[in-house]
């Protein structure tokens, strides 16, 4: 019986569990999954002292029912009634009912259980890849066995999930002016600047400010997507914004060797490419849509800003927009993200191989933070221009924003002292 069992229990909770939310959205109740399976409990053990059949949900007697207009659960003590009267009194006539007659009325209960081409094909239009699980498993009940169809299904399900989880979609950001027709008012939104999604040729997606990048990701920020967030930031840095030290005066033997360098008669053509690129001063990432971190992801994120600060041969400011969770911000702070210190001075959280520096082998720029301090000044001047206003966020962590209207507008407002 052993293997058995775990099939048997899936299909003991997804029959009962799914047949009473189903009636429960059509008459208006609400079903507690933790008592209708505490409910089979007791049922179940008290039965097996009788030698009763075990009992659980059932899609053709709850359709029967819901088309006899059955309203209240007093329709079980009439149930049992009548099984008890049948077994009793009527099991002679039951005799001489035709097997397929009693086939029909099973088949014509639960025939509106079975999913109709318009059903399918709105499967198809809200997801084309659940569909294709749904087939699968359809396929593989028919020609193999309800057992295999269901694991080939949760299988599916996870790997899917998964899929997500580790690739998840993320986008750089641009802003595009809209105005309400209601209050003729003008605000700023932001969309990719793929343009992914619209279809509108008119629409203008203006990109941030030079020197600042504005990027959201679209999932919980968790160790299976952590390095593909890494090398998205980081691999657009170095492809649009400017290499703060002069690579053409470096010596071949003091480069890494995954640095080969400009090509031989190209450097003064690579130098001249690089100067027309802006200089790298801000990333804001929108944490709208992130749930949840986890320590590899804040380790990811301490090593995107260390390549992105040596990339641009000074600090970078990150500015978090939509921190929602409690939990996030705490870890961000943790990861010494949020107040304004520089990568030099933020402890790695999960580091392969422990490491000491050497003071004096750390750049000038590393020594001191981010800002120095001017962003939080400028963020106490404008509290106490505003007398008898609350801050809706910790003075003490001046790169977490409300929204990021307000986390670009920080990043770009620091551009022309930098």
């Amino acid at each position: 019986m052993a293997p058995e069992l775990p099939v048997a229990t899936i299909i003991l909770l997804l029959e009962h569990i799914a047949i009473s939310k189903s009636f429960g959205r059509l008459n208006g109740y609400k079903i507690n999954p933790n008592q209708e399976l505490i409910a089979i409990g007791v049922t179940n053990t008290i039965g097996s002292c009788f030698g009763a059949y075990p009992a659980t949900g059932s899609f053709s007697r709850s359709a029967l029912k819901s088309k006899s207009g059955v309203r209240t659960p007093a329709a079980g003590i009439v149930t049992a009634v009548v099984v008890i009267v049948a077994l009793y009194g009527l099991t002679d006539a039951f005799f001489w009912i035709p097997t397929a007659g009693l086939s029909a009325v099973i088949i014509h209960a639960v025939a509106d259980l079975v999913a109709s081409p318009s059903q399918v094909f709105s499967y198809w239009r809200v997801s084309p890849l659940e569909f294709f699980i749904w087939l699968a498993a359809v396929l593989v009940t028919i020609f193999s066995s309800i057992e295999n169809g269901i694991y080939t299904s949760i299988a599916a399900s996870l790997v899917l999930l998964l899929i997500r989880v580790a690739r998840p979609r993320g986008a750089f950001l641009g802003k595009v002016l809209v105005r309400e027709e209601s209050s003729e008012q003008e605000r700023e939104i932001f969309l990719p600047l793929t343009r992914a999604g619209i279809t509108n040729p008119d629409v203008k997606i203006v990109p941030p400010s030079p020197g600042v990048i504005v990027y959201r990701m679209e999932e919980s920020y968790l160790y299976p997507n952590a390095s593909i967030m890494n090398s998205v930031l980081v691999d657009y840095v170095k492809e649009n914004m400017r290499r703060g030290r002069d690579m053409t005066n470096v010596k071949l033997s003091e480069r890494p060797w995954n640095d080969p360098g400009p090509s031989r008669g190209g450097a003064a053509a690579d130098q001249v490419i690089n100067e027309t690129k802006p200089v790298l001063h801000a990333v804001v990432l929108d944490f709208s849509t992130v749930s949840h971190i986890d320590t590899t992801a804040i380790q990811a994120l301490i090593d995107t800003r260390t390549e992105i600060d040596k990339w641009a041969n000074h600090p970078v400011e990150f500015h978090f927009a939509t921190v929602l969770s409690p939990w996030i911000r705490r870890a961000l702070v943790a990861g010494g993200f949020g107040i304004g210190i520089s990568a030099s001075k933020s402890r790695e959280i999960a580091a392969v191989v422990p490491h000491r520096e050497d003071p004096n082998e750390i750049p000038e720029y590393e020594k001191d933070d981010v800002e120095s301090g001017d962003l939080k000044k400028r963020a106490s001047l404008s509290l106490n221009e505003k007398s008898g206003y609350a801050p809706l966020i910790g003075t003490e962590t001046p790169f977490f924003h409300v929204d990021l209207a307000a986390a670009v507008k920080a990043a770009e407002s620091g551009i022309g002292s930098a």
